[in-house]
């Protein structure tokens, strides 16, 4: 079920995002879009809103919230490049990717090593 609400989330080109209440209606999404537009997508439950959306399997680097940084924490060093270099590419910010401190996963940040 495609939906758009008041707490929607938006696109980078402003507008709504399509969300979905659960992952299977998000899985759902993402087989249909596969099917009708042959693109590979992959659902995600956002931390803005609480519902879900899709992302291209081609953006997607997975992070969760580090209570100890208060920073988003990428699974793997891997991901975290790879976000950085989403970054670089769209924003045009150069990013350094390091290990937690907490050992909670890899972060981005924007200063150089000392």
């Amino acid at each position: 079920m495609l939906t758009a609400t008041a707490k929607s989330c938006f696109s980078r080109r402003g507008a709504p995002r399509s969300t979905y209440p659960d992952r299977v209606a998000a899985e759902l999404g993402a087989e249909l879009v596969l099917s009708k537009y042959k693109s590979h997508m992959v659902p995600y439950r956002c931390t803005d809103c609480g519902l879900w959306h899709l992302c291209p399997m081609s953006r997607y680097t997975p992070s969760e919230h580090c209570d100890f940084c208060s920073k988003q924490a990428y699974e793997s060093e891997i991901t975290a490049e790879r976000r950085a270099e989403l970054l670089e590419l769209e924003r045009g910010v150069w990013l350094r990717v390091y290990a937690c401190p907490h050992r909670n996963g890899w972060h981005l940040t924007s200063r150089r090593r000392a």
